[in-house]
């Protein structure tokens, strides 16, 4: 599976990267929202992986822009961050997000999701 990690932290970066190809995906990185557009107008993942609090910017309005554009229908979008209260919760799936994971990240139930997801 194709996963698209955006992630500003370097560290986390490193280690999700690591999980999931250890796991079988093929995964590129963005540590910005400018990055993370800019990987999304050369290919279209199977995944992304949204850090919310990005340097330059909101990563759900990333989100937003995606589900405006019929070319990325198919790609499940996971919000991620460590401000899973309601609010952030509701603003994740209005955005348009699949669904979400708080940080720190539940390794097992990301690797789950990824496996029993479609695609």
């Amino acid at each position: 599976m194709d996963v698209l990690l955006v992630e500003d932290h370097a560290p986390n970066r490193l280690l999700i990267t690591m999980l999931l190809e250890d796991d079988g995906h093929c995964v590129s990185t963005a540590s910005t929202a400018a990055e993370a557009r800019a990987a999304l107008d050369r290919e279209i993942p199977d995944v992304v992986l949204m850090d919310v609090r990005l340097p330059d910017g909101d990563g759900l309005d990333v989100v937003r822009e995606l589900r405006r554009q019929l070319r990325f229908d198919g790609v499940r979008i996971y919000a991620v961050t460590a401000h899973l209260m309601g609010e952030a919760r509701e603003a994740a799936l209005r955005a348009g997000c699949d669904g979400f994971f708080e940080k720190p990240l539940d390794t097992a139930a990301l690797l789950t999701t990824l496996r029993e997801a479609p695609g």
